[in-house]
This record gives C-alpha cells, structure tokens and sequence, in this order.
C-alpha cells in the first residue's frame, strides 16, 4: 500500500509507537552497559535484540517521518534501497535472536548437564550465534534487494505487494520460530507436568541425578553418611540410658579452706549430668550461698549445709537475643526490620541454581511476545495466499502496529524482569512449613 493511499492516522499511529521502540530498543542497551551481570550469555542475547528493535524502529520511524511530511521514498532509490534492506535484515536477524533465546531457555532448564549447555558457558557462545543470525539476516536481503525492484509502503521500502518474494520473505522466518518456540513450549511443560515439579523452587530432574561416571560414588556417599547417622543415633541412645561403654571418670570436690560449709560436695551419682558442662553449670550458678547470711556471724562457728540461704541469680541477656515487641500507638506490635514475627514461615536465601532458572523461565517471556505479536501477520500473510488479494485494511493497520512496537514490548520485559530478578535475590523464598 502506497503513502497516498495510507490514512494520516495511521501514519502518525506508526509515528508515535516506532518511537516508543526506539525507546525501548535504546533503554535495552543502556541497562545492559549498566548492569552487573554483563558477561552471562542471556544478558548479551537480550542485548543484540535490543540492538535489532534499536535499528528497525529507527528505520520505521524515518520512513514514517517522510511519509507523513509529504516526502516519501522514491522506487528503486538509493535511500530506498538502503532502507529496504535494513529493514529485511533487521526482521529476519529479530527472528533469530528470538530463536536463540528459546533455544537456550530449553537447554538450561531440561538438559542443565548436557555437553551443548556446557557450550553455552563458553566465551565462544555468543560470538558464534551472533555470527550465525548476522548472517542469515544479511544474505537473503542483500540477494532480494539486488533482485527485486522496491518501492514505498506507507513509510517503509518493501518489495512489490504482487510478487511472491514479499510474502514469502517475512512468512518463512516468523512462521519457522513460532513453530519453533511453541513446540519447545509445550515440551517443557509437558517435562515439568510430568515430573509434578515446581517450576520455581525446586531443581528439574537432571539437576538432581549425578551423571553416569558418579553414580557409583554418589551412591558410596550415600550409603556412607547413612552409617554414619545410625551410629550416631545408636551412641545417643547408650548415653542416654546411661549404658555407655567408656565411663567418665568421677571427680571428689574437696572442703575449700576457710569455707563455711564444712563437708565436701556429694559425688554425682548420674554420668550423663557430670559429662554435661551446661547442666553442670546450671547447677552451680543457681545454688549460690549469700554472703549476708552470715556476714556478722562468729569466725570460729561453723555452719550446717541446711543453714545456706539460695538466691537465684539474674539470667543474663545476650545480645544476640530476639527482642521483644514493641507496641505501637495503635496497639499493634512492631517487630524489627529484616526478622519475620514468631510463626512466620522464614525466609530461605534462593541458591545460585534456583536463581538461573527462575531467571531462564523470565527470559521465555520474550519469545512469548514475539509469538503474539508476529501472529497477527501471519494470520495477514495466510489470508494473502489463500484469497490471492490484499488483505483487509483492519488487519493490516493491525499488524503493521503491532511489529513496529516490537522495540517497546521487549524494553518493557526487560526491565521487568530486572525487578523481579532484584526481588527474589533480596526476599529469597519462603520455607514450607511442615
């Protein structure tokens, strides 16, 4: 569709939602410069997209600018060249990325111990699958713009409506990713289904089972441990029952000089009280003789172990204590910042694993909305083929929409999941309670 027969409306609709793209685009590669995970391969495959929606949008919003100015791009023209062939490259190498995206989410959630994961650590991951969508994107363009002759459409430099290049050029790449992540979807769901598996706090199968070369000793360990714990429990139970084979020697306490108790302490006549320090220790701070019983009493008179007044002595407060709560002017008790109230589940801090796949299930919202969003022009795309004609406007004002603001959908996500990254690294999970 030429820019004489576009709406003004719809132009400006382009206008303003390319650039919230290029907004977005542009905040994707602002918070990756700022972020401190730079180096993990998702951070970089979020960046190229950014790149990609960075680059299409700029394209659309100039297109868009000129059209609705009055100055669209003239056929076959240098510039109009030029932005037909960014604008092909940038389609099809944002199918690409997105792909790659799917494609790291699935390894890393069902096969973590796999050799193509173990890859994926390496510093050649991405170089490699920057270099592969670089190049799919760039050779069927520069081969179409070659070839082809284009034309304007409606703020964007395209291919003749009428030939079967400039549908099939944009149907093949987006069909053959959403078929792509919706097959790699499903299988995953159905891999967590199965396993009635958690998918945020718990690791999947393979994170859990040992490889082939470590069963062996995974099960020694096991069984090792084991042994180890029965002997610790039978050893509890003979010291308990006061049955345990190597006797601790008794120690006679003996009549301290110038005491007034005159007799020796008592033996211990239970060996687990004497082998425990702290009930010893309790014993002796809480039967402490006051010294102004007998303050004023005859030096040479002695005192009968009856006549020894007790006092208990204060319990001491540590300060690594819980204090008690506080009551606010309203009646509610305040507890101190950082420590849930008593009978709150606690707060366990998430490991480095159930962090990385929390994060791999966020970064699957990406080719979630790519597939949204392509479907609405593929469903344009099938109506073509199927009628032979152009498809109605409704639909086509639709789609057109929805892929310019690709740029501001994924910059939206991104920060997004940063939020909810940050959140669950600072809350962690909350235990089950039993």
């Amino acid at each position: 569709m030429s820019a004489t027969a576009f709406p003004r409306w719809a132009l400006a609709v382009d206008l303003v939602v390319s650039a919230l793209s290029v907004l977005g685009g542009l905040a994707i590669v602002v918070g990756y410069l700022c972020a401190p995970q730079k180096q993990h391969l998702r951070m970089k495959l979020i960046l190229g997209l950014g790149v990609t929606d960075f680059v299409q949008a700029m394209t659309t919003l100039v297109g868009s600018g000129l059209a609705l100015a009055g100055n669209p791009y003239e056929t076959n023209s240098s510039s109009c060249l030029a932005s037909s062939f960014v604008y092909q490259s940038t389609v099809i190498c944002n199918a690409c990325w997105t792909l790659a995206i799917t494609l790291v989410t699935y390894l890393t959630l069902l096969h973590p111990r796999s050799k193509s994961t173990g890859f994926l650590d390496s510093t050649y991951a991405f170089p490699l699958i920057a270099g592969i969508c670089v190049l799919i994107a760039i050779a069927p363009s520069i081969a179409l713009t070659v070839v082809y002759r284009v034309e304007d459409a409606a703020g964007v430099c395209w291919l003749p409506a009428t030939s079967l290049a400039a549908k099939l050029e944009l149907f093949i790449p987006r069909a053959l990713v959403l078929v792509i992540v919706i097959v790699l979807y499903v299988r995953m769901f159905i891999f967590f289904r199965t396993r009635d598996m958690h998918l945020l706090d718990t690791g999947s199968n393979s994170d859990s089972q040992p490889a082939n070369g470590n069963r062996l000793s995974s099960f020694r360990g096991r069984f090792t441990s084991s042994k180890n714990r029965n002997e610790g429990a039978r050893m509890s139970e003979l010291s308990t029952n006061g049955q345990q084979g190597t006797e601790t020697p008794k120690r006679h306490l003996s009549v301290i000089p110038a005491s007034p108790v005159p007799e020796a302490a008592p033996e211990v006549e239970n060996d687990s009280d004497a082998s425990d320090p702290l009930s010893q220790t309790r014993k002796n701070s809480a039967a402490t003789v006051s010294s102004s019983e007998h303050e004023h009493e005859p030096s040479g008179m002695g005192l009968s172990p009856s006549a020894i007044t007790l006092e208990p002595i204060p319990a001491r407060t540590s300060a690594n204590s819980t204090p008690l709560p506080r009551l606010s002017k309203h009646g509610a008790s305040s507890f101190p910042a950082g420590r849930p109230p008593p009978g709150a589940p606690p707060h366990v801090p998430l490991s480095p694993r159930q962090l990385n796949k929390r994060l791999s299930l966020l970064m699957a919202c990406y080719p979630v909305a790519y597939s949204a969003l392509v479907a609405v022009s593929l469903a344009r795309l099938i109506q073509q083929f199927v009628t032979g004609r152009r498809a109605n406007p409704g639909l086509l004002y639709a789609s057109r929409i929805l892929i310019f603001s690709q740029g501001a959908v994924d910059g939206v996500l991104y920060y997004a999941i940063q939020a909810a990254f940050k959140y669950w690294t600072r809350s962690g999970r909350i235990r089950p309670t039993a």
